[in-house]
């Protein structure tokens, strides 16, 4: 072999040690979720604001699942600068959380990286603890 084939194959092996495969992030398992509640069903604001705890693990999982955008990181519509009206914080068990939040009228929601059209399911589900929440 001549020197700069071998060369050539040294610094392919060289560069083949330095790259690391690129490491997938850990699924995320929400063990509590935080409802808090800024306006009310007919998008009147609430002060002071309404806040429920949701432990029950089968509840925040079927929440989690509705909004698998928030967990694959996938960028939604354009923003259409809108405030939210209601958030919900997952908290997993090594003190990492994310959030999802509905406009006012609660057709659309984000996580942060553009806008995606709520259902009614979505909009069933999380009003349905708003008579358990308690006051801040």
């Amino acid at each position: 072999m001549n020197a700069a084939l071998i060369s050539l194959v040294m610094l392919f092996a060289g560069l083949q040690q330095q790259t690391k495969p690129v490491q997938k992030e850990a699924e995320f398992v929400a063990a509590k979720a935080v409802i808090t509640y800024y306006i009310d069903a007919k998008g009147d604001q609430i002060k002071p604001p309404r806040k429920h705890d949701l432990k029950d693990k089968d509840a925040i999982k079927k929440l989690q699942k509705m909004f698998k955008e928030a967990f694959n990181r996938t960028e939604g519509e354009k923003p259409a600068g809108w405030k939210a009206g209601t958030w919900i914080r997952f908290e997993n068990d090594k003190g990492r959380s994310r959030e999802v939040g509905f406009n006012y009228k609660f057709d659309r929601w984000s996580w942060g990286k553009g806008d995606f059209k709520a259902t009614k399911e979505m909009k069933t589900e999380v009003w349905q603890y708003f008579s358990k929440a308690k006051s801040k």
